[in-house]
């Protein structure tokens, strides 16, 4: 008679997913620390800004994006500024152009 025990021992149903998760958290990128300049830097430009001006701003959303696109909406009250049809939170901001 087997040994119905064996039946119900632990096995690697998805073989390889443990490795594929270490794999992922090692590739995750961590948002930039940015220096007092850069801040300071930064925020003259977002004093200075306009709509419709054009910028280039680059940000940290789970990873590092870009976009570039004309001013909307800047609303410190709610950490938020709106390049075209995007929201972005300004404290994810790494850096900010203004576009020629």
């Amino acid at each position: 008679m087997p040994n119905r025990a064996s039946l119900f021992s632990p096995f690697a149903a998805l073989e390889g997913l443990e490795e594929d998760l270490k794999k992922e958290e090692i590739m995750k990128e961590e948002k930039p620390i940015l220096s007092i300049d850069e801040i300071e830097e930064m925020n003259q430009v977002l004093i200075s800004l306009q709509i419709n001006e054009k910028i280039k701003v680059i940000y940290f959303e789970e990873k590092m994006k870009k976009i570039i696109g004309y001013i909307k909406k800047v609303n410190p009250s709610i950490d938020e500024i709106q390049i075209d049809n995007t929201k972005i939170k300004i404290s994810s901001l790494i850096k900010i152009e203004k576009e020629k």
